[in-house]
């Protein structure tokens, strides 16, 4: 990295910061060097993916619909930003987050890109404008709901993920039967769903699904709620 000589800016009454070292420019280099790595749509979506479960290469390429090769790329880019870590188990190489930090990462910054974004939320909304006639179940609520048996929390994310990290009682009810579990699931209770977060179309799909066949059904879109927001029995319906 070039360190600029030029003079440092001073202030009217004359004051001025110490100028930035080698080391302190080295220290924020680092930083860009983590935000580079995120600056593609993909890369997001891999740590998305790789919060829920490590997971292979192939696995992960054919979740994102992209070559392996593709797929392959994006992963060193983020493993050389220190972001994943990959291990191999026999023939295959299965990535992981290299830190549990890193979890809440993607969806922060979906936030901010939100919250600054009129074309962001536009966006957004428009995705899952199917489903916004009900307000999400916030934590608090959720404790409540749960506390007073009232409602089921319902992880639609595929098996592996599930068993993964979950919500202790949780039941695991995965997206592709969802169909024919339905006939298990409590109709005088309100269905919370849960996902990958608050960007999960998975989650969309699990509702529309759902409330045609009568179901009250509502999301949590924080993804894997807290310990504190269930009670500590599992179930599950596979």
């Amino acid at each position: 990295m070039e360190i600029s000589s030029h003079p440092v800016p001073r202030s009217p009454n004359g004051e001025s910061d110490a100028p930035l070292s080698a080391r302190t420019l080295e220290l924020w280099d680092a930083f860009a060097n983590i935000a580079q790595a995120l600056a593609h749509p993909y890369r997001l979506l891999l740590l998305n993916l790789l919060e829920q479960a490590p997971r292979d290469v192939e696995t992960l390429a054919r979740l994102l619909h992209v070559r392996i090769a593709t797929a392959s790329q994006h992963l060193q880019k983020l493993k050389h930003a220190a972001l994943v870590v990959d291990e191999r188990h026999g023939r295959r190489r299965v990535y992981r987050l290299s830190h549990p930090a890193i979890r809440g990462l993607v969806a922060s910054i979906g936030r901010v890109a939100e919250l600054t974004s009129d074309r962001t939320e536009k966006l957004y909304h428009e995705l899952f404008a199917e489903i916004q006639d009900e307000p999400p179940v916030r934590p608090e609520e959720l404790r409540r709901l749960l506390a007073r048996q009232e409602a089921i929390l319902v992880d639609i994310r595929p098996r592996e993920e599930y068993e993964h990290d979950h919500t202790p009682g949780a039941i695991s009810v995965p997206l592709s039967v969802l169909s024919s579990a339905q006939e298990r699931l409590p109709r005088k209770r309100l269905l919370v769903v849960t996902c990958r977060g608050r960007y999960c179309l998975l989650a969309l799909e699990a509702i529309q699904q759902l409330r045609s066949q009568g179901f009250r059904v509502r999301r949590y879109e924080e993804g894997v709620p807290p310990p504190a927001a269930h009670e500590a029995n599992e179930n599950s319906l596979s």
